[in-house]
């Protein structure tokens, strides 16, 4: 990048988020919308909402995310700001884990929540699919092989190891914007379900 501007090239900027959580419909990688489709087809089971990987991810492995809306301002911002020319700056949120989000995440939907255990939800998830046609007959893409990439969140709950980006340098460049991972979560799983692209949790559809 910075030999393309130096022959005369525009200026840039790189921005590195890791988990990224949005609104978009159909995006197999939003680890939202496999919280929130999982989260619904566990309360129409009337099953625990288990978190579907290792107890080392669960209790002592360190994840992040980025907003989508909040990743949106940090580009505008290296997009008009001096200090961020010719700058790589990693963006994401505070680093947790997942039995903290997973544990307000069932508090805030009001389901149940048992111990971990790993399993695949790509390879699970199909034989619930009857369920989900109870539930998704309103959504934007009710095809259940269409709507979740359950194989994305394999991979995020898969991960056995600490997952932590360094803030500082875009800190110091003088963006200090954040927000809160659980907070992130929240809204986006709700707005999804206001968008019809998950269900309602615990709501079955007519």
């Amino acid at each position: 990048m910075q030999a393309l501007h130096e022959a005369g090239g525009p200026e840039w900027t790189i921005l590195r988020p890791d988990v990224v959580v949005g609104d978009a419909a159909g995006n197999a990688m939003n680890i939202a919308t496999v919280i929130g489709a999982y989260a619904a087809i566990c309360a129409a089971d009337q099953a625990a909402f288990r978190f579907p990987g290792s107890y080392t991810t669960y209790d002592r492995c360190l994840a992040q995310v980025t907003d989508a809306h909040a990743l949106a301002r940090a580009s505008l911002w290296a997009a008009t700001s001096e200090a961020a020319c010719g700058q790589a700056f990693n963006y994401v949120h505070a680093p947790f884990r997942w039995r903290r989000i997973w544990e307000r995440l069932a508090q805030h939907f009001g389901l149940m929540v048992g111990e971990p255990i790993p399993f695949s939800l790509s390879e699970h998830m199909p034989a619930l699919e009857p369920i989900w046609n109870q539930i998704s007959k309103h959504l934007v893409q009710p095809d259940f092989d269409k709507a979740v990439g359950w194989g994305f969140g394999d991979f995020v709950f898969g991960t056995e190891a600490d997952v932590v980006s360094d803030m500082t340098k875009i800190r110091l460049a003088g963006y200090t914007q954040d927000a809160d991972p659980l907070a992130v979560l929240i809204s986006a799983i709700e707005r999804q379900q206001q968008q019809g692209v998950i269900p309602r949790i615990g709501i079955r559809e007519g």
